[in-house]
């Protein structure tokens, strides 16, 4: 048999869908499978058994950074579950994975979580209107410095530590009283490793 010929459209260059160049290398990222198995092997052999000791604190090299990876599919998820799941120091690493799964089935199953709260009554929260504090903590100038150099980190590398997310997320919605989904969006905006399911779950969490 013959494949029946088709003339489909050319696959659109990276700058017709929004895309710009940039160095990667420059922001401490090395792409592809390779950069991916090199951060993979470092995290495994060293910092994963220590993972719940040291991820609560940002200036300490204690995450896998392989977020970027995950996102891209240039690692498999399969694999680094199966590696967690085969020791107890590593629980705390697998529950985070479980989390980014979790997220997904969250969005599959409740699609108004996109524009919406989890919580419906959380709609009714009446949020202050504050262009002038949004712009400062998305530029990081509020005066609070763990909040500044997290934005500042931020919107130089396209990479935050997931607890300062929390702690920004935090500081946006809880003490300005800013909608939540003005810092999802920027966060969509500015994130290398963004991931709409990731991205919601953690500010709706916040």
């Amino acid at each position: 048999g013959t494949f029946a010929s088709c003339t489909a459209p050319p696959v659109p260059s990276l700058s017709q869908i929004g895309f710009v160049p940039s160095d990667l290398e420059q922001l401490g990222i090395r792409p592809g499978m390779s950069g991916a198995r090199a951060l993979w092997d470092e995290f495994r052999s060293g910092r994963m058994a220590r993972y719940g000791a040291l991820r609560d604190f940002p200036a300490i090299k204690g995450v896998s950074y392989l977020s970027v990876h995950l996102r891209f599919g240039t690692i498999s998820i399969r694999e680094l579950v199966r590696s967690a799941a085969t020791g107890e120091e590593s629980a705390t690493w697998l529950n985070e994975l479980i989390w980014r799964d979790f997220y997904f089935m969250i969005l599959d199953h409740f699609t108004r979580v996109v524009g919406h709260s989890f919580k419906p009554e959380y709609d009714a929260i009446r949020w202050a209107e504050r262009p002038d504090w949004l712009a400062a903590w998305q530029e990081g100038r509020t005066g609070y410095p763990l909040v500044d150099a997290a934005m500042r980190q931020l919107n130089h590398s396209g990479w935050m530590h997931n607890r300062l997310r929390m702690v920004v997320a935090s500081f946006l919605s809880k003490d300005l009283g800013l909608d939540w989904r003005l810092g999802e969006r920027y966060f969509a905006e500015q994130l290398n490793d963004f991931d709409l399911s990731a991205n919601n779950g953690g500010w709706q969490w916040a």
